[in-house]
């Protein structure tokens, strides 16, 4: 036994108030108060890996079963949207403490692993400890880590691992910034707040097969460079995923200035747990002062996704036209003088384009082409083409159109001006999304729109 713990383990760390050995050749990793120890083998063509989490202490609430169910709400539920019910133990440890195991089975983006959370209260103190494991390989390097894990009563006189500082929340600033979010939740999603966050997912009862996230995270201060925070804070995020090249939908970089007047850019990325599927994560950063106010999300690959989808659904756009800040004035003229020009969209069967005057008035045409077959070696293809000129008028995010044959029938949509670039910034294209509701069945449809140079 001192041979292996001798040659798998390396030396003793300190960390809040416990002291800990990471297993030898494991990768750590260490962000804003929070230490991930990982590693994955691939082993007769299959793949296993294990996640170790030591979160920081907290204070206790006096019950070491509340403690334990908070921590398994905010550190598992919030991050994997389960609803299984963890299976647990307590016993008391040789130094004191409560010590509370609960697991549970989950199944998150087609991944089935273990997740197995220790909570350990007393002394007035809460720490946990969070193990996402898939296959037998890494349980007697699990062990060996819990068995050389000690806790440190902070109480004791003189105790060298006192730590009393609160450590930043994974958004580097206090949760009450949360409250500067204004925004309307994705028709028949979830929402739950946390400390340092609140997390928006998506519910089987929508009919779909796929845990969807959205989770807004607190206000934090802002550097030189907005792209620069950005990829720092995508990198915070997804710090438990590797990079994809084998994604559907091209990795992209979006940026724009909303109608009130606050600058935000978009990071989206193909990303993945080693040995699993490929999954879409984006960050969205907005720029308000000298603050900063980030969003993450995650789906399946946008080309099957029916949560932020290019084919099928995209909750984005109507949660972007909805979102504010309370503590924000409006500032700029807006998007209007932006749009002026010539915009055209065009698709494999369907064709339609905008020009938009400094003076209010619009010219719009669209066309449709269909196929009939007449004989075994002809097919006839028929263009109709529809034409229309009116007023319309921006207000924030909204549009309205007012065609000239129809004046007294406005038609009201949501408009956004992005430039979207697919080659890492080298080189960028101007992009005018329109979101409108079909006079056909009544649904909801975004088109993108290149200004017609």
């Amino acid at each position: 036994m001192l041979f292996v713990m001798s040659s798998t383990f390396s030396q003793k760390q300190k960390f809040d108030i416990a002291t800990f050995i990471s297993p030898r050749g494991w990768q750590q990793i260490d962000s804003n108060g929070i230490i991930l120890l990982q590693q994955s083998r691939v082993k007769n063509g299959l793949t296993s890996f294990c996640q170790i989490y030591l979160f920081p202490s907290q204070a206790s609430s006096g019950n070491t079963a509340t403690d334990f169910m908070t921590e398994w709400n905010y550190r598992v539920v919030r991050s994997t949207g389960t609803k299984e019910i963890p299976k647990t133990a307590t016993e008391k440890t040789a130094d004191g403490w409560m010590q509370t195991t609960g697991y549970a089975n989950i199944t998150q983006q087609g991944i089935t692993y273990t997740c197995m959370l220790v909570s350990l209260s007393g002394f007035g103190k809460e720490m946990s400890v969070a193990v996402n494991v898939a296959g037998q390989d890494y349980m007697d390097e699990v062990q060996l880590f819990f068995k050389n894990l000690d806790l440190h009563p902070p109480a004791v006189t003189g105790n060298p691992y006192v730590n009393e500082k609160q450590p930043e929340t994974s958004a580097g600033t206090t949760a009450g910034s949360l409250a500067d979010y204004v925004y309307t939740i994705p028709p028949g999603w979830a929402l739950k707040q946390y400390p340092d966050g609140i997390v928006l997912s998506s519910s089987p009862a929508r009919g779909v097969n796929e845990n969807c996230l959205l989770t807004l995270w607190p206000m934090r201060n802002a550097g030189n460079n907005l792209w620069n925070d950005a990829y720092s804070i995508f990198s915070e995020i997804y710090k438990g995923y590797e990079p994809r090249s084998d994604g559907m939908t091209q990795n992209s970089l979006i940026r724009g200035v909303s109608p009130q007047g606050w600058e935000y850019c978009i990071i989206k990325r193909s990303i993945g747990m080693r040995g699993y599927a490929t999954l879409f994560g984006f960050v969205f950063v907005a720029k308000l002062g000298n603050q900063l106010a980030p969003i993450s999300g995650m789906s399946k690959d946008p080309m099957v996704s029916a949560c932020f989808g290019e084919l099928i659904a995209d909750v984005w756009p109507k949660f972007f036209y909805s979102l504010q800040f309370k503590n924000w004035k409006t500032t700029g003229p807006g998007i209007t003088k932006n749009i002026i020009g010539d915009w055209i969209s065009a698709t494999a069967s369907a064709a339609s384009n905008f020009t938009f005057a400094p003076n209010g008035r619009y010219g719009g045409a669209a066309a449709s082409q269909y196929y009939n077959r007449t004989s075994g070696n002809e097919v006839v293809a028929t263009t109709q083409a529809y034409f229309g000129d009116g007023s319309y008028s921006i207000i924030g995010n909204q549009i309205t159109l007012v065609k000239d044959t129809q004046k007294n029938q406005p038609e009201k949509g949501w408009i956004r001006l992005e430039e979207e670039s697919k080659d890492e910034g080298r080189t960028w294209t101007e992009k005018l999304y329109l979101l409108r509701t079909s006079t056909v069945d009544g649904k909801e449809y975004e088109l993108y729109f290149k200004r017609n140079k």
